[in-house]
């Protein structure tokens, strides 16, 4: 059988999904997209899946590759109007270009993601507001470990700061465990 799917505000089917009858068209509009969490539901082995693109399969390039290996892994073929057929025969097997076209979009999506690692790793620092601490990662462990045989106020007067710096080091590391 064939199905087609759309993502998006626009309630009219996209011309690439013109030949599908109407009765086997599925649409989401939102971010949960229940109708195609029901399509995959209803497609089989032999089935085939007409997308308008990507976009459609999943909210990013990784995650479109993912379904629509799934669905190719499942015996479905899918035809997405910007890119092109991924077929698979009846043996479930796939064809060379279905395999090449696939093998393009996973060397796009690698690169992608190593470009926005990269961008991670090169942005800027964010502002920090207000004061810089008083003492860096090292001497807060320095700080919880002389307070747990110590009282704040002698903490404080060891480590030459305020009672309260100690008393703040202390919850902050306490938070992390609730």
């Amino acid at each position: 059988m064939r199905y087609g799917y759309w993502w998006g505000p626009e309630e009219t089917a996209p011309e690439a999904l013109r030949g599908v009858l109407p009765a086997r068209r599925f649409h989401d509009t939102d971010q949960f997209r229940r109708q195609f969490s029901a399509l995959r539901v209803a497609l089989a082995p032999g089935d085939e899946l007409t997308v308008a693109d990507l976009s459609a399969l999943g909210p990013s390039l990784v995650g479109a590759l993912n379904v629509l290996v799934a669905l190719l892994d499942g015996g479905v073929s899918v035809t997405v109007a910007a890119t092109g057929r991924f077929a698979v025969d009846r043996r479930g097997k796939r064809p060379t270009a279905t395999v090449r076209l696939l093998a393009v979009l996973q060397s796009v999506a690698a690169a992608q993601a190593r470009m926005l690692a990269t961008e991670v790793r090169l942005a800027p620092e964010p502002a920090r507001r207000g004061r810089p601490p008083t003492f860096g990662p090292g001497q807060r462990l320095a700080v919880l470990d002389y307070a747990t045989t110590h009282t704040q106020q002698a903490t404080a007067a060891h480590f030459g700061t305020s009672r309260a710096t100690v008393t703040r080091i202390i919850a902050a590391h306490a938070k992390r465990f609730r």
